[in-house]
């Protein structure tokens, strides 16, 4: 487990697009973070808090150094 203060979580699917689908097509591995639920994106006046995005930036940020590692 990395140390976010995530829970490991199994990969999963969506049925919603994204433009990580452009990444995907090309072998490359893609996360995919937003705001709460796909229910509550993309409404007028949309946000997200700030300790989430620094949350995200750090799960990021260990993961690639981990995959880069192996």
């Amino acid at each position: 487990m990395l140390d976010t203060g995530l829970p490991e979580t199994d990969p999963r699917g969506a049925t919603y697009g994204a433009d990580s689908r452009h990444y995907v097509a090309a072998d490359i591995p893609t996360v995919l973070f937003g705001p709460g639920t796909i229910e509550q994106a993309h409404f007028p006046d949309e946000t997200i808090d700030w300790p989430d995005v620094e949350q995200a930036r750090e799960t990021i940020a260990e993961t690639a150094v981990r995959f880069l590692q192996s």
